[in-house]
């Protein structure tokens, strides 16, 4: 249209919806931004981090899988590795790990994920490194990655049960943190199984920095 021939009142409405229309979609990009930042691991890791004053982790023992066969504490093997998760809660009911193996897809699988992390914990007892007990098959390197808390190269491990994955960090101090349990039939690891691993292990180096692993009691259960 011409514009010479527009009243000033309809210059100020085309002018106010132009202006509209720009805000619209700044804010769409800027929600699109956020939608996508929101469900990226490493992003909640952040956020969660400014959140929380403390992570929660707890040590799993093979007492924890065979409930009939407690073990004094006292007898546990001093020297042995610990395997822990992290967890949601203070309850040993909330480690992330038992979250991981309800999510496999498959009856099957979840039995394989159950009996994988359960060998991983004798084996832990044992005190010995992992990679010395097991052919390289079933346990292995599963990838590296950089590290934006500890700046080094962090590799990611994994022990094969059938055709699950349990994918875990061997940390400083005889710790084998379990990072997350997936059912991998062939190919590479996706993205977003990558970017979950990732996430714990900075979410367990960040605590470890700051001083703030909160370790979660055996006697506490969730309510």
């Amino acid at each position: 249209p011409d514009r010479t021939q527009m009243s000033f009142s309809n210059v100020r409405y085309v002018h106010s919806k132009l202006k509209f229309g720009t805000v619209r979609a700044f804010a769409c990009v800027v929600w699109r931004k956020w939608h996508f930042d929101l469900h990226n691991p490493l992003v909640k890791l952040k956020l969660n981090t400014m959140l929380k004053s403390s992570t929660h982790f707890v040590e799993l023992f093979p007492d924890d899988f065979r409930p009939e066969k407690v073990l004094d504490p006292s007898t546990r093997n001093l020297a042995r590795y610990r395997l822990i998760s992290q967890c949601e809660a203070l309850g040993t009911d909330s480690a992330m790990i038992w979250g991981e193996l309800e999510k496999l897809d498959s009856t099957t699988d979840q039995t394989q994920g159950l009996q994988a992390v359960f060998h991983l914990s004798k084996l832990a007892q044992n005190g010995k490194p992992l990679q010395t007990m097991c052919d390289e098959k079933t346990l292995h390197k599963a990838f590296d990655f950089r590290s934006p808390t500890s700046q080094r190269t962090e590799t990611v491990w994994r022990y094969r049960k059938g055709n699950v994955r349990v994918l875990f960090y061997l940390a400083s101090g005889k710790i084998v943190l379990l990072a997350c349990a997936v059912a991998k039939r062939e190919g590479k690891y996706s993205k977003a199984t990558k970017a979950l691993a990732q996430s714990r292990i900075e979410a367990f180096l960040q605590a470890e920095a700051s001083s703030s692993i909160d370790w979660v009691s055996r006697e506490s259960k969730n309510e």
